[in-house]
């Protein structure tokens, strides 16, 4: 579930700017983390907001600061996931648990957009011109995970990996791997935006936001070229060709 370190920021930016022109407010936040926690557990969620609270304060901290971005931010995406990692996957294992019919997935579909549209709506009011890079970061990220749940509902979570791991391995850790960028990018880019580090460099902002979208590209791209490789029958056609070229 690579959103939640992202969504967590809406937490952080209520309690730290003025936020009523967005009608947004500490206690509406509260309201959907709430909602989120029925599906994901509220210790869970504690725990990563500490994680990602201590990420900020290094590693994202240090992607908006730090000199040669493009040299430093493969490091420092790979300690932000280790500090984030563990809990994901907690909080990935409860949603598994959680979301198990297609009722269950429209109101957890339901929480993700309300929290994914508020922070929307902030990135847009602070009138930054790469808030839409951001903005499609996000919903490219809300989208792998309700096409992760949606698969696990509908293929059951043993025969998705074994799926996977016969159709599609190469592209799933690809897709893995643009889907880890993209994340630290996404949070980097949007704690400056909005406000919640206050010291960095605004070249380094606006390249992290502009990677965002690039990386988000990526994956939505691998999204469709794996939900096609899990198609019985579309799998079949290419296999058919794939023997014809041979």
């Amino acid at each position: 579930m690579a959103v939640y370190p992202a969504l967590i920021l809406l937490r952080e930016s209520a309690e730290m700017r003025s936020i009523a022109s967005s009608s947004l407010t500490v206690k509406g936040v509260d309201g959907m983390f709430e909602r989120l926690s029925r599906f994901v557990g509220r210790r869970e969620l504690r725990r990563l907001m500490k994680a990602v609270d201590t990420a900020v304060r290094y590693e994202v901290s240090q992607a908006l600061r730090f000199d040669n971005l493009p040299k430093v931010f493969p490091k420092l995406t790979r300690r932000f996931w280790s500090r984030v990692e563990l809990h994901i996957s907690v909080i990935t294992d409860r949603v598994f648990d959680n979301v198990v019919s297609l009722e269950d997935l429209k109101e957890f579909r339901k929480v993700e957009m309300d929290l994914a549209r508020h922070t929307a709506r902030l990135l847009r009011n602070t009138g930054y011109e790469h808030a839409e890079d951001l903005v499609y970061g996000l919903s490219i990220m809300i989208e792998h995970d309700l096409w992760l749940v949606e698969k696990v509902i509908k293929l059951g979570l043993d025969e998705l990996l074994e799926k996977l791991s016969e159709r599609a391995l190469t592209e799933i850790l690809e897709a893995s791997s643009y889907l880890r960028y993209l994340g630290f990018a996404w949070i980097s880019a949007t704690t400056a935006t909005l406000g919640i580090i206050k010291e960095y460099k605004v070249e380094n902002r606006d390249t992290l936001s502009q990677w965002c979208r690039e990386y988000a590209e990526e994956v939505d791209s691998y999204i469709d070229t794996i939900d096609t490789l899990l198609d019985d029958e579309a799998y079949e056609v290419i296999k058919k060709l794939e023997n014809l070229e041979g």
